[in-house]
């Protein structure tokens, strides 16, 4: 029945206003995983003063296609090291992480996971509502808490700390 409801919305959401063809395409290319994406903008759709975490949502969804993780024995072993260190910074422990993504050792050794396929609604939802409050305008909100990194996958920096550091503004 949830399904169909999703399906229902989704169909009006695109029938309705201007066609948005980079979240339809984002949406073809989550295949099995378009249901958890579709929740997302349900979810955001259902109040009017989520306007802007629907935007937010239909941002992070438009530009996931190309961005991936990569998972294997390998890498995954030294991210187990990267983040076991208790002196770095968490800055600089995702930055060797997302680094990983750049060597040909782990490259051709470990599996290209694509965010769009894989991300469910909990996850963005929970990221999204956790970036109101920072005082940034939609483009700064979305480039500090959701960067989408090259090598793939989310770079979601800590709310806490932006929170902590940008409260006054």
């Amino acid at each position: 029945m949830k399904r169909i409801i999703y399906i229902i919305f989704c169909t009006f959401l695109f029938s309705c206003g201007q066609y948005n063809t980079e979240l339809e395409n984002a949406l073809k290319l989550a295949g099995e995983n378009r249901h958890e994406l579709e929740k997302v903008l349900y979810h955001y759709s259902q109040n009017p003063s989520d306007s802007l975490k629907l935007r937010a949502a239909t941002f992070l969804i438009e530009n996931m296609p190309g961005h991936y993780t990569l998972e294997g024995s390998l890498i995954d072993a030294y991210r187990e090291k990267i983040y076991s260190d208790t002196i770095a910074s968490y800055f600089a422990k995702k930055s060797l992480d997302i680094s990983l993504s750049y060597m040909d050792q782990f490259r051709h050794t470990a599996n290209k996971k694509e965010d769009v396929q894989n991300i469910k609604a909990d996850f963005l939802i929970r990221h999204i509502c956790g970036c109101r409050g920072l005082g940034f305008g939609f483009d700064r909100k979305s480039d500090y808490c959701f960067s989408l990194h090259p090598g793939g996958g989310f770079f979601v920096v800590y709310r806490s700390r932006l929170y902590s550091r940008y409260s006054f503004v």
